[in-house]
């Protein structure tokens, strides 16, 4: 949760932070992505306005377990992660 809660900080506090991970994100496979903000907005309740960054520090937080609850194999965002 504090890795979590500390990848929002520097989202939005650090604009070379910021520029990266949108850099690397844009690298992110279309349906992933899709399905990743579905799961998000809708299961977990996230606001379209959040997604881009909810989904980063989802991306770097969660559990294996918990990524693929959202319908996507944690071998699909491993390097986006890394």
């Amino acid at each position: 949760m504090l890795k979590h809660e500390i990848a929002h900080g520097l989202y939005y506090l650090s604009k070379q932070y910021r520029k990266e991970v949108d850099k690397i994100m844009r690298r992110l496979n279309k349906k992933i992505d899709k399905r990743l903000n579905v799961f998000l907005h809708k299961a977990q309740g996230y606001g379209k306005h959040v997604l881009k960054d909810e989904k980063h520090a989802w991306i770097l937080s969660e559990t294996k377990g918990e990524i693929e609850k959202s319908g996507v194999s944690f071998k699909d965002i491993y390097l986006t992660r890394k």
